[in-house]
């Protein structure tokens, strides 16, 4: 079973990797980026803790709409990422009992360093069908992509994020933009 702490965010982490990296309904092969042709590509791990506030809803063509504004404290094993994260999340919710589709089309990442600035898309599961996803709700998926200011122009940074609303596993990594 996924029992340790450890166990679920290493199989959460590989599952979102699958789910966005290597397959999509799109009819390209998507394949994860050749980090090796990046020499001084950097892989970064951690986690989110999160606060939501609820930014209100609507229906649009017969489909929910919920916006939430999340501001997130990120630990990371890299500190040109760890900070304060804030993102205005837009989820299209596909049905009342399976889970919906999210964006976040501006969101920034605030260092002791810094500014990130990016984008962030993803899914929402209210199913549980994943072992470790039970007894979370809602349970979510996503990646973002990061273009760096101030010191860290000319880097990019990109993530993986797997778990609940309130706290989530992150891996990644940082690497220069030109690569």
């Amino acid at each position: 079973t996924m029992g340790s702490g450890t166990a679920r965010i290493a199989a959460a982490v590989t599952v979102v990797w699958l789910i966005s990296g290597c397959s999509g309904g799109d009819g390209v092969e998507h394949q994860p980026p050749d980090l090796s042709a990046s020499p001084d590509a950097v892989v970064v791990v951690g986690t989110g803790v999160c606060s939501m506030r609820n930014e209100g809803f609507y229906e649009e063509d017969g489909v929910y709409i919920v916006l939430e504004r999340f501001i997130c404290e990120d630990t990371m094993s890299d500190p040109r990422v760890t900070g304060t994260e804030e993102l205005v999340v837009k989820t299209k919710y596909v049905d009342e009992t399976t889970g919906g589709i999210w964006t976040a089309d501006e969101a920034t990442l605030t260092t002791d360093d810094g500014i990130w600035r990016g984008t962030a898309w993803g899914i929402v599961d209210l199913a549980g069908v994943l072992p470790w996803a039970k007894g979370s709700f809602p349970f979510n998926y996503g990646e973002a992509h990061w273009i760096g200011e101030g010191p860290y122009e000319g880097l990019e940074y990109h993530w993986y994020i797997t778990g609940s609303n309130s706290e989530a596993a992150i891996t990644g990594w940082i690497r220069r933009t030109d690569d």
